[in-house]
């Protein structure tokens, strides 16, 4: 696990998604939080002071508010353009942070 000590200008935002197909596929956004134990999707929007081209993701995870159990670690596509789809196999109990 690490640690950023220091000023960054990175910002970014998040939707809990879902897949659609079709002639025009891609994410829809899902209104609330997913349910506890079950997979997830999330796409991650980063922007760096130069750019979403100056911000490199390398993990990704969903904690628990109370931080007492484990860590849903994810995988991550690029998408590219700063925007990052994150797949998790299961949401963790007790609410996210």
């Amino acid at each position: 696990m690490s640690e950023f000590v220091g000023q960054n200008t990175i910002t970014f935002i998040y939707d809990y998604v879902h897949a659609f197909k079709g002639p025009h596929p891609g994410y829809a956004p899902i209104t609330g939080r997913p349910q506890a134990g079950r997979p997830a999707m999330l796409l991650l929007s980063v922007m760096g002071r130069k750019g979403p081209a100056s911000v490199t993701v390398g993990e990704v995870g969903l904690i628990p508010v109370s931080r007492a159990g484990p860590v849903s670690k994810g995988s991550t596509t690029d998408l590219g353009n700063g925007d990052i789809l994150v797949t998790v196999d299961a949401v963790p109990q007790g609410g996210l942070w």
